[in-house]
């Protein structure tokens, strides 16, 4: 499969870390041990929006006509914004024209881009394209960016991709997820709740989830899946290309803070690309699943990628999954 067209709809404004900290919303110890320096912020338009712009553009680039799309998913975290039966997966079916396209909205944690993307693949055929958009915003909402979570502070963006499987300017070389289910917990309480006219302010507690599974499981208990799951996923990737002696060129890392990046997914596949794409992430934020993309994007925006460049994109999110993806620019 290749990306034939890609494209974002990234807010201008920024907050600092500091003028957060000044505004009490933040806190230096956080600030120190995560290393941001600013976080996106989006003021007027809203996720499926967002989405929209950014696919209208990637569809413009990859030059695929709408029905060629068959089909589109659109994947988040948060809240869209409208009442919680509509579907933005339809909405931009509606919008961008493409009728015959299987619509998706996907809302599986930060890994939900590239879980979307392996259920999208069997669609892929011929002139027969996929329609791949990410997008959330945590403005006017009751989420608290800055400390809603431990280890990193979100940013708003929106990412759309189209995959063909004729051609493109980045082939997808290799593709692995590692499911682990035994960290569902992670973003569960023990027992649900009743819905109360302000039971957003513990649903969206994402501290008080963790805290709740670190008490019953311990650290160890958090660490040693995912340090399982990038174990395996490093040895799937280095049994195909041996990165190890030719690095690829670029890592995107998911754009967490130092005290989970570092000792994560840094430690594992850091020394298989010779340059980071870190720099973004620390002054957008953490975006969702949009992460990997839009760091690409950026690369290619900033030129920064040739032809023959290899990426190295790391995904994760709730569920819990990881993902690897290995690009190969044309």
């Amino acid at each position: 499969m290749y990306l034939s067209g890609l494209d974002i709809t990234l807010p201008a404004r920024r907050m600092t870390t500091q003028q957060a900290i000044e505004a009490r919303e933040y806190d230096v110890p956080n600030a120190e041990r995560d290393g941001y320096f600013s976080a996106a912020i989006e003021d007027e338009l809203y996720p499926a929006d967002m989405g929209l712009l950014a696919a209208q553009k990637a569809l413009a680039e990859s030059g695929h006509a709408p029905e060629q799309v068959a089909t589109l998913s659109y994947a988040s975290i948060h809240r869209h914004g409208h009442a919680r039966l509509w579907s933005p997966a339809a909405y931009l079916q509606h919008q961008l024209k493409v009728d015959h396209a299987l619509p998706v909205s996907i809302q599986h944690g930060c890994n939900g881009g590239f879980l979307a993307l392996k259920l999208m693949a069997p669609h892929i055929q011929a002139d027969r394209v996929g329609l791949l958009v990410t997008a959330d915003r945590f403005s006017e909402s009751g989420f608290n960016r800055w400390l809603g979570d431990y280890g990193l502070i979100y940013g708003d963006a929106a990412v759309a991709a189209t995959v063909s499987a004729q051609s493109g300017f980045a082939k997808i070389l290799h593709f692995d997820i590692c499911s682990l289910p035994a960290l569902e917990r992670l973003h569960r309480l023990p027992l649900p709740s009743p819905e109360t006219t302000d039971s957003y302010l513990s649903e969206y507690d994402i501290r008080q989830t963790k805290k709740s599974f670190l008490e019953a499981f311990s650290r160890e208990g958090f660490v040693q899946p995912i340090q399982q799951a990038l174990t395996r996923l490093r040895h799937s990737l280095l049994n195909q290309y041996n990165l190890s002696e030719r690095p690829a060129r670029w890592l995107i890392p998911p754009f967490v803070g130092n005290s989970i990046r570092e000792e994560t997914y840094e430690a594992y596949f850091g020394d298989l690309a010779t340059h980071n794409a870190w720099q973004f992430g620390r002054e957008i934020g953490h975006t969702g699943a949009s992460d990997g993309l839009l760091g690409l994007h950026l690369l290619r925006q900033s030129g920064q990628l040739q032809s023959k460049d290899r990426v190295l994109v790391i995904s994760a999110g709730a569920g819990f999954s990881c993902s690897v993806v290995l690009l190969e620019m044309q």
